[in-house]
């Protein structure tokens, strides 16, 4: 058995299609629009757009793993050999799924014999489709399929008309955009009360799918959940304030609104929780989940610090893991102190925060969000401001989205930092200049890496604002154009200062879009402001 060998294409940055959540890029053209099996007639056409997968597993590989096919590049892939061989999309939770699309290696000059199947449990699959690919491209095709309940997307291979390898450079799932919360019960309705930790305890064991326990103000100890058919929520009584510790192993279908939170341990099988419009006032730990749905939406994390030998970061996933762990962390606040933001070995998603005002104070090392390896992470929209640092990987990156964030910092003039990066994105920022320490200015994006590390490599930096882009110590890029600089333009960037709708010093994130007649407006490899958008 010989490896595929390896071609790289690269699509013309004109013509970028971007498959929204997935961040699945293929080539443009007519040929990549929705080719392949379409007819399909679908009750809400508004729903069939891009649903965001938490992770993605495959039957085997041969090196080319799996996450290739979440990293938004034609040039990589994941390849298996033999027939049969599967690639899963697990979406976090049940969606209604309306078509599939795919890339597939060498797409152009082979069709590929495949099935595609879904599953609700990960175990038992129904095939869906079953056909051809069309032979003639390498970008995404997408096949319709009658709409379907379900949580994994399956694509099996069984061949092509070259050999038996499986071969897939990007995946994407398109269904429902988003699977809506069980409604919450009316205002000043609660199913059960509990007083106490004890009374707790007893009221969550009663509690069946869809119930509200709603907590008295005290205190309730350290509160460990467990596991329910369907979710149940927990929550202060009107006007009440409760104050509760957790520590979930194996929990499921939890969802807590409105607590004072003063740690959080989530550990092993534990998913299906939802954390939101909270107060943390220490440390969340979140150890050895997989693909586990978890989502910290609308909190706030202030003025939290983290002394010697306590948990470095606000929130901390301090394993590694090649599948995704499946949390999210959104809308929340991360002000103040000097615990990092959020620190991470894992892939995670980081959407539409605020980070303001982290600060070092004596010897610590403080960082908004600090990435370990952390493959296939998103930070997405997010807003930093007078913080100490951005978005740094000292000690490798792999295939993170950084998209559409804001850095306005005060403090290390490199507000991107990628050390030893292994085939990220970083498109459509916003890099506030300035003055920074050691007399240079803010707003710059590093790539490069510590003597002993590897170099970096596989970088994308398209569509960014900022003062420049160092590339150094050995490392490159695989592309870099579209970009907005003040100095070190290179062909296919852009030299010049922008203007913001906002004005000199925008006050919130959306004052960073650049005004009419600013350079860089319209002026982005897809169409849009150089940026964010």
């Amino acid at each position: 058995m010989q490896p595929e060998f390896n071609r790289t294409g690269r699509c013309n940055s004109a013509a970028f299609m971007l498959a929204l959540s997935w961040l699945a890029w293929g080539c443009g053209g007519e040929g990549s629009g929705r080719e392949g099996h379409e007819g399909t007639q679908h009750a809400d056409l508004e729903s069939c757009a891009a649903v965001a997968p938490t992770g993605v597993t495959a039957s085997g590989d041969d090196g080319n793993v799996p996450q290739n096919v979440r990293d938004g590049l034609l040039s990589t892939r994941w390849s298996s050999h033999g027939a049969g061989q599967f690639i899963t999309a697990d979406l976090g939770s049940t969606k209604t799924v309306c078509s599939v699309s795919v890339a597939w290696y060498r797409g152009d000059v082979r069709r590929n014999t495949f099935a595609l199947s879904v599953s609700e449990d990960g175990s038992t699959f129904t095939e869906v489709f079953s056909g051809q690919s069309s032979g003639t491209s390498s970008a995404l095709e997408t096949y319709d399929i009658a709409d379907v309940t379900a949580r994994y997307v399956r694509v099996t291979v069984n061949g092509n008309t070259d050999n038996l390898w499986a071969s897939v450079t990007e995946l994407g799932v398109q269904g429902s955009s988003t699977t809506p919360p069980p409604p919450p019960p009316p205002s000043g309705t609660c199913d059960r009360v509990a007083t106490n930790a004890t009374t707790l305890a007893s009221q969550w064991s009663a509690a069946t799918a869809g119930q509200t326990i709603c907590l008295a103000s005290g205190s309730y100890g350290t509160f460990t959940a467990g596991s329910k058919s369907g979710v149940v929520t927990v929550k202060p009584q009107s006007g009440a304030t409760a104050t509760l510790a957790l520590r979930f192993n194996g929990a499921n279908n939890v969802r807590l609104e409105g607590l004072t939170i003063t740690s959080a341990v989530l550990l092993g099988s534990t998913r299906n929780v939802t954390i939101t419009g909270s107060r943390f006032t220490g440390a969340a730990t979140i150890d050895g989940v997989a693909n586990s749905n978890i989502l910290f939406d609308g909190n706030t994390h202030l003025d939290i610090n983290a002394p010697a030998g306590s948990v470095p970061a606000r929130i901390h996933l301090p394993y590694g893991s090649s599948t995704h762990s499946g949390v999210t962390i959104q809308n929340s606040r991360f002000e103040g102190g000097d615990a990092d933001g959020i620190q991470t070995g894992v892939g995670v998603n980081i959407l539409n925060n605020l980070f303001k005002d982290i600060q070092e104070s004596g010897p610590n090392h403080t960082d908004s969000i600090q990435l370990l390896g952390a493959p296939g992470s998103v930070v997405r929209g997010n807003y930093f401001l007078n913080c100490a640092t951005g978005i740094v990987a000292y000690d490798g990156v792999e295939r993170a989205v950084i998209e559409d964030n804001v850095l306005d910092l005060r403090g290390r003039p490199w507000a991107i930092e990628l050390y030893s990066d292994d085939g990220s994105i970083v498109r459509h920022n916003t890099l506030m200049h300035g003055a920074c320490a050691w007399n240079l200015p803010c707003g710059i994006i590093d790539i490069t890496r510590k003597t002993a590390d590897d170099v970096g490599r596989g970088t994308v930096i398209v569509d960014n604002v900022a003062t420049e882009i160092s590339v150094s110590n050995g490392s490159t890029v695989a592309e870099r154009h579209h970009n907005l600089l003040r100095r070190g333009a290179q062909s296919g960037e852009l030299t010049g200062v922008p203007v913001f709708v906002g004005g000199t010093q925008p006050t919130d994130r959306s004052g960073f879009r650049l005004a009419t007649g600013s350079p860089g407006k319209g002026a982005a490899s897809d169409g849009t402001d150089i940026g964010i958008r």
